[in-house]
């Protein structure tokens, strides 16, 4: 089964700017700049109707908040938590800033030259970091085949088997607890924050800018993945057991069969990986087999996401095998079936050197008042005193070492 999707399936920053041209439209500063409409602090421009005044944007919100009190995105889950809204407002500022620096270089270009010109190197920025940092943390060195330019016959459309499963390894990864940092590395008052707490809140960001969160981003550890989730993704999605809490595992097996996902063997046979033939062969840690047998009488009825979080990671990578060939296809086919893909002749020379040098790390500096970070910021070496449950990452596996249930324990 196949469902139409709400946003676009290219790595083309529409989280950024949305997927139609009325929000698209609504973000702009049109003042003849290029830019991005921002609030104080630089920070994302709140949903209300004097940012808006032709009417406030579509907005998700899970809570009880008042929707102006809101910030307004590309994307209408901007709001999930203020982790998510710093990594929106990175963006913004980096648009607004690339706009500024054109302006500069050309004071006749036009705003909608400036913001078309901008909105594309946003996009370029995007699909540079996600290829070549955090997929080959994700999936290994060489899990992509060598770019070789656009080809028209490749369906970039978004698989179900990547939407309904293999992108969402994610929701084991999640920390229990969002750490908020100070210009010393010091953890602010408030901090560590809950995630429980942090659904839908905006004031962190709006007290403290993105700074104390993206420095805890850049050195918090993440979870273990594997079949365990936290509690706060487990009971209180939203609110507290009850009274909203939804459990997220639940959401995303029932999903899985909502879509008519395949089982896990029957995925890995579509693949043309070998099946499972027992709770064995699809992971050596003994305690998960049982858990896993407790619940399914046979290894035929695992559900996807299940048996993709469960089993054993592939070498060099952060997912097992069945996710990891799942996600390299996708990201594969979103590459090249582009025809805007950044490598794709799309920019001159020096421009394309400019792109490619951008990390993670640089974008947050350039974007913030953070001077000192390391040259990547998706690992970390140590995890400092007090930062959540988990242990120590490494370059090469930076997931490794972590706890086994998630928990802490």
């Amino acid at each position: 089964r196949q469902f139409p999707n709400l946003v676009t399936a290219f790595i083309d920053a529409s989280a950024v700017y949305g997927s139609n041209d009325a929000r698209a439209t609504a973000l702009r500063t049109n003042d003849g700049t290029g830019k991005l409409k921002t609030s104080p602090g630089e920070l994302l421009p709140l949903n209300d109707l004097a940012t808006f005044p032709d009417g406030t944007l579509e907005n998700e919100n899970n809570s009880p908040r008042d929707p102006a009190t809101l910030f307004a995105a590309g994307d209408v889950r901007a709001n999930d938590n203020p982790a998510l809204a710093s990594l929106h407002t990175l963006l913004v500022r980096e648009h607004n800033r690339r706009a500024d620096e054109l302006a500069l270089a050309d004071s006749n270009l036009t705003g909608e030259q400036l913001y078309q010109l901008s909105r594309r190197w946003v996009s370029a920025i995007l699909q540079q970091i996600t290829y070549n940092e955090f997929l080959p943390l994700l999936l290994g060195e060489s899990a992509l085949p060598a770019y070789s330019g656009y080809d028209e016959t490749v369906d970039p459309a978004i698989s179900a088997l990547f939407s309904g499963a293999a992108f969402r390894f994610g929701h084991s990864l999640a920390s229990s607890e969002m750490v908020l940092l100070d210009e010393n590395n010091d953890p602010l008052a408030e901090s560590p924050l809950s995630l429980r707490d942090a659904f839908f809140n905006p004031e962190p960001l709006k007290d403290h800018g993105i700074e104390p969160l993206l420095r805890g981003l850049t050195t918090q550890v993440v979870e273990e993945l594997d079949a365990q989730v936290i509690d706060d993704l487990r009971n209180f999605l939203f609110g507290p057991p009850g009274a909203g809490g939804l459990d997220l595992t639940s959401l995303n097996i029932q999903r899985g069969r909502d879509l008519g996902l395949p089982s896990y063997n029957d995925t890995r046979r579509e693949l043309g990986l070998d099946a499972a033939q027992d709770f064995s062969d699809l992971t050596n840690d003994a305690s998960v087999q049982a858990r896993l047998a407790s619940v399914y009488s046979d290894v035929e009825q695992v559900d996807l996401w299940v048996g993709g979080l469960a089993e054993d990671h592939a070498t060099g990578a952060v997912v097992g095998e069945t996710f990891a060939s799942i996600i390299a296809d996708q990201f594969t086919r979103l590459r090249d079936g582009d025809r805007f893909w950044f490598e794709n002749q799309q920019f001159n020379a020096p421009d394309l050197a400019a792109i490619r040098a951008t990390t993670m790390s640089a974008l947050i500096q350039r974007n913030t008042s953070i001077t000192t970070l390391p040259a990547s910021v998706f690992t970390t070496q140590t995890a400092p005193a007090g930062f959540g449950t988990g242990g120590a990452a490494n370059a090469s596996a930076p997931t490794e070492n972590r706890t086994i249930d998630g928990h802490g324990n």
